[in-house]
């Protein structure tokens, strides 16, 4: 069967998904980038017939967050990747888009003064968010004298709260952050909204630290979640799912066109090694406890193209179409894994 072509009902065992299991769905991290990929995975498992949107829980971290948000908010599956070719009626016009790439993001100095106490206050985020501070120093009166964050992120909450529901949209969504004060992780959940509007969840969950600003919720002040983990995965373990499928486009795996060993990859090799290690002692605690999980990753292609600047300009629509392709074939190779099994195929 051609790698484009829709499976058919009946065309996969799919009683697993009828027995009442807990299915995983994680959205990793990944930057701009990481969106785009993540668009043309959706599509992928949309055209060959999965209904992820189905899933018990769901895991959003960092750009997963945002497109985990979104998913269980209205956008189908296949809505991401319209998006990513300027097709969806979210889609901003010719004119916007331009302008939006020229300006990029708002910077939050005016001076050169301003820029520099800014550089050092995201460098202390950074550190924070890892658990690491000054001692004898109040994090406030710290933040107070070097503000952290280069970019404002006003922009996107105002997106936020004009697409978002007010109200938690799906009882399993997930979203990961860290709270910069404690340097430890927080996972927000539909017993958070009573406390925590959802677009300010989401928001505080696509904060990269030193990038921009920590979010202030009630007293606390939020980054993204993807310091600890780039996919959370260990999050959908603790809910108890009994398979998971795991999207991860700072993941990288071996696809037989791509040698590890050309130069032009080092760079995104090197960076996606960092995240490498929190990923695999999630699928070892998974293998432990006896569930299967399914990680859809780039190949080492893909990566070629997706460089190691994840917030950098790029080719939306050609990420999403290769992510599109490249995850057909990963299906068509797994077609009896027990996750593809569980979810099930229309």
């Amino acid at each position: 069967m051609p790698a484009t072509q829709k499976r058919t009902k009946g065309s996969a065992p799919c009683g697993y998904a009828y027995l009442g299991m807990k299915r995983g769905l994680v959205l990793g991290g990944g930057g701009l980038v990481g969106i785009s990929y993540h668009a043309g995975v959706l599509k992928a498992l949309d055209d060959y017939g999965m209904d992820v949107k189905g899933s018990e829980i769901i895991v959003g971290t960092s750009a997963g967050a945002l497109v985990a948000a979104y998913l269980t908010s209205g956008w189908a599956a296949a809505d991401f990747y319209e998006y990513s070719f300027g097709r969806h009626p979210s889609s901003r016009s010719p004119a916007e888009a331009e302008a939006a790439s020229l300006r990029r993001f708002d910077p939050l100095w005016a001076s050169s003064d301003e820029h520099v106490r800014r550089v050092v206050g995201s460098l202390l985020a950074v550190a924070a968010s890892r658990g690491l501070r000054p001692p004898g120093l109040p994090s406030n009166r710290l933040r107070g004298w070097f503000p952290p964050g280069m970019y404002s992120l006003e922009a996107t909450r105002a997106r936020l709260e004009a697409d978002l529901p007010l109200a938690w949209p799906h009882k399993g969504l997930h979203i990961c952050a860290v709270d910069l004060d404690a340097g430890r992780r927080v996972v927000f959940d539909k017993r958070s909204a009573q406390d925590v509007r959802f677009a300010d969840a989401v928001l505080a969950a696509i904060a990269i630290p030193g990038f921009f600003p920590p979010v202030q919720i009630g007293n606390n002040a939020f980054v993204d979640g993807g310091v600890v983990s780039t996919t959370s995965l260990d999050v959908a373990l603790d809910q108890g799912c009994d398979t998971i499928l795991c999207i991860a486009p700072l993941g990288y795996r071996f696809d037989g066109m791509t040698s590890p060993r050309d130069p032009k990859l080092w760079p995104a090799l090197a960076v996606r090694s960092l995240f490498a290690r929190s990923l695999r002692r999630s699928l070892e605690k998974a293998r432990d406890r006896g569930v299967p999980a399914l990680v859809i990753r780039p190949g080492l292609t893909e990566v070629r193209t997706h460089g190691s600047n994840a917030m950098r300009r790029h080719d939306e629509a050609g990420i999403a179409e290769a992510a599109r392709e490249g995850t057909l074939r990963l299906m068509e190779d797994n077609a009896d894994h027990p996750v593809v099994r569980s979810i099930g195929v229309r």
